[in-house]
């Protein structure tokens, strides 16, 4: 199943519905949401102001391509209005007289957020968002989404007895639904009737569970401050977005697929989302601002306790000159390094007939970036823990004078006997030690002299931290370790990571911990550290 690529979109993170909402601390929220990082409010807090004073929130800039901001748009104006349902139900079912101003401006701006979510052109989303659901599950529907249920009572139940203006929205809220669904699927069915179901039939938790994976929701507990805070930063994006591109880029807008009673409201609507967005975000930053923490510095502290580093603007929202690396960026990018040569692309093909296992060689542009650090310290001595089928240990090997070695070491015969083929017709097998048997055996037999100028990691990930501990006290200082497979898949974000996800959790910690070594991560491929011993640390051989 594909998955929107946006590193514009968080994940966003809601109680189940029922749950009891969880408690704040001094003010502070301490749920899994509240992004309790102070510069993060206090960052909210500071551009809804200047959104209210109609300044350009650049750091918010929604994606350049048009299939990409519809994506971005189906997406994120689904998360935003599932806060907006967590608002409304709450005020619904608070004790005393209903707030019925509250509700109607809830409500509507329920309706602005149907609208931008459905703004995509109408032929778009039947070439590209109708069948990405459908890929997930042919007969996916709103229906399934958890946050909603009830509500529709909740709302029926307080239009009855309510004041005319809150029935009026009501109403008005069904008559969007139905005009945004007559704009994209004009005279057709829904996937769920096309997949012969009924409408109005309960979803399985199976259902349900896909339908949050799908709008990027993860269930976790919550508190009223973190829902605040996630949805004033989700607010931000789309006053930037509407700044930039307007509510529709392109097709016609909804009010005129809506009944002649209600197209007047709708086109109002259209007409003020804008305005509607800008006045909730000021509105949720001025909440914010009276429970927040105090902002302690201008300074952010890392994890390590070293010196705090500036805070900027854009913090955890998207920079401008943040790109999001599509396929075909990618493949521009490649393109623009240098390439294989005909030996090395005859060892990826080689490799690619081992079958599913060929996925643990590393893409050219990684080759290309070992090749060049290896030059770039003047690498004489490199250690190579994991040879697979030596497409790393070529390039290397590659970067590194007449003279230097590369010692790599691998468990298997068979998968290195291929590498060995393709370093004998390179040139540069007289310049590789292979050792076979359990790496952390060949690290503790490596002699303290000469210092290792360069190491290379992509082994199993139970493994890493060892392997680290073993390499750093041998590296020479302004030497480089690098280490593969730092994000495994994305799933390192996950607190409750298992397996090697966990595993390459804990190195990560482990090496940012590290006082000996300075370090950045890469987003190449599955992730690159690069850790360089810094020149004072002598590192302590054993």
């Amino acid at each position: 199943m594909q998955e929107f690529a946006g590193d514009a979109l968080d994940v966003l993170a809601l109680p189940l519905p029922g749950a009891r909402a969880a408690r704040c601390a001094d003010g502070v929220p301490r749920c899994a949401a509240a992004h309790a990082d102070p510069f993060r409010v206090f960052e909210g807090i500071t551009l809804a102001g200047a959104a209210e004073l109609g300044c350009p929130l650049d750091v918010c800039a929604p994606p350049a391509r048009t299939p990409d901001l519809a994506a971005y748009r189906w997406i994120f104006g689904h998360q935003t209005a599932f806060l907006e349902w967590s608002l409304l139900r709450a005020a619904l079912t608070r004790p005393g007289p209903l707030p019925a101003d509250d509700i109607v401006a809830l409500l509507d701006l329920y309706s602005v957020l149907l609208l931008y979510a459905g703004s995509c052109p109408p032929e778009l989303y039947q070439r590209m968002i109708r069948p990405w659901m459908a890929q997930w599950h042919p007969a996916f529907s709103g229906e399934w989404a958890r946050d909603h249920q009830g509500l529709a009572r909740l709302l029926k139940t307080a239009a009855d007895g309510a004041p005319p203006v809150v029935t009026r929205a009501v109403r008005r809220n069904h008559h969007v639904h139905i005009a945004v669904a007559g704009r994209l699927v004009p005279g057709g069915v829904s996937l769920l009737e096309r997949a012969g179901r009924r409408a109005g039939s309960e979803p399985t938790a199976e259902e349900s569970d896909l339908y949050d994976r799908f709008f990027l929701t993860r269930r976790a507990t919550v508190c009223a401050h973190g829902l605040r805070a996630q949805l004033l930063h989700r607010l931000l994006r789309i006053i930037a977005d509407l700044e930039s591109c307007g509510l529709y880029y392109r097709g016609p807008p909804a009010a005129q697929t809506a009944p002649q009673g209600f197209r007047e409201e709708i086109s109002k609507l259209e007409r003020t989302a804008l305005l509607r967005v800008r006045r909730q975000a000021a509105d949720l930053a001025a909440a914010l601002r009276d429970h927040a923490a105090p902002l302690p510095t201008t300074s952010r502290t890392d994890l390590t306790g070293s010196e705090p580093v500036p805070f900027t603007h854009g913090g955890p929202m998207k920079l401008v000159k943040d790109v999001e690396l599509t396929d075909e960026l990618r493949r521009y990018m490649v393109e623009h390094g240098t390439p294989p040569d005909t030996v090395a692309q005859d060892l990826i093909k080689r490799t690619r007939t081992l079958g599913q296992v060929a996925e643990m060689q590393i893409p050219p542009e990684q080759g290309a970036l070992l090749t060049l650090l290896a030059r770039l310290v003047g690498a004489r001595l490199v250690v190579e823990v994991g040879t697979f089928t030596g497409y790393s240990t070529l390039c290397l090997a590659r970067g590194v004078p007449p003279g230097g070695r590369v010692v790599t070491c691998d468990l298997s015969r068979e998968w290195t006997d291929i590498a060995h083929e393709a370093w004998q017709r390179a040139g540069v097998a007289e310049r590789v030690e292979r050792h076979l048997g359990p790496a952390a055996e060949t690290l503790a037999a490596l002699p303290a002299q000469p210092p290792v100028d360069l190491a290379f990691i992509d082994a199993d990930k139970a493994g890493y931290i060892g392997y680290w501990e073993e390499l750093v006290p041998r590296l020479r200082p302004g030497g480089l370790l690098v280490a593969d497979n730092v994000f495994y898949g994305g799933a390192v974000v996950d607190a409750e990571a298992v397996g090697n996800a966990a595993a390459i959790r804990a190195f990560n910690d482990h090496a940012l911990a590290d006082a000996r070594m300075e370090l950045v991560m890469l987003p190449i491929a599955d992730g690159v550290t690069l850790a360089r011993k810094l020149p004072a640390t002598t590192g302590g051989m054993p």
